[in-house]
């Protein structure tokens, strides 16, 4: 590009001496088809936007169609229900919402008298049990047993949530009083 012989080379030239050479270039041209082709591209560009968000839009409108269709379609009064969930399903599930509400009481627990601590070692053994009893138990060929095991694991959590409850601290309400300045 730029062609430079050992004598332009001056490592001891002056940055002044540099800005003078730097100005005396000449001014660069750009291609004459350069705003046009931008211009183009860009246009080009939003276009491809605007089908992206029309074909988006569509779709989302044609299964809100789709779906007011087949509300109508349904006789007044006629309800799609879930099929009944099985007594072990609903233990499980209990079970479940038991573990969280017992992981959102532990921290909240500030002090515990001895009695109340040696009740929940007791409860978490038996859990404990329990939990090894469940996973060497096959509910596929041993259901009665499973679901006695899960009955007696949700009995167990809701114990445990209900002593961590009792020993959460309830907020009681402060009264302030604003002292004047004068």
């Amino acid at each position: 590009m730029y062609s430079q012989d050992a004598g332009d080379m001056n490592p001891t030239q002056t940055p002044s001496a540099l800005g003078e050479r730097l100005r005396a270039l000449p001014e660069p041209t750009p291609p004459s088809a350069g705003w046009a082709a931008m211009q183009a591209r860009m246009d080009r560009q939003t276009r491809q936007r605007r089908h992206r968000f029309a074909a988006g839009f569509a779709m989302a409108a044609s299964l809100l169609v789709a779906v007011a269709l087949l509300w109508l379609a349904l006789p007044p009064g006629e309800i799609i229900e879930s099929p009944p969930q099985s007594e072990l399903a609903r233990l499980i599930g209990e079970s479940g919402v038991l573990e969280r509400e017992l992981a959102a009481a532990r921290p909240r627990v500030v002090v515990w008298d001895s009695r109340r601590e040696a009740r929940v070692e007791a409860l978490q053994r038996d859990l404990t049990l329990v939990d090894v009893q469940l996973n060497h138990v096959d509910a596929g060929h041993q259901p009665g047993q499973a679901e006695a095991l899960w009955q007696r694991r949700v009995a167990l959590m809701s114990q445990l949530v209900n002593l961590h409850e009792a020993a959460t601290p309830h907020a009681v309400p402060v009264a302030y009083r604003v002292a004047r300045v004068d």
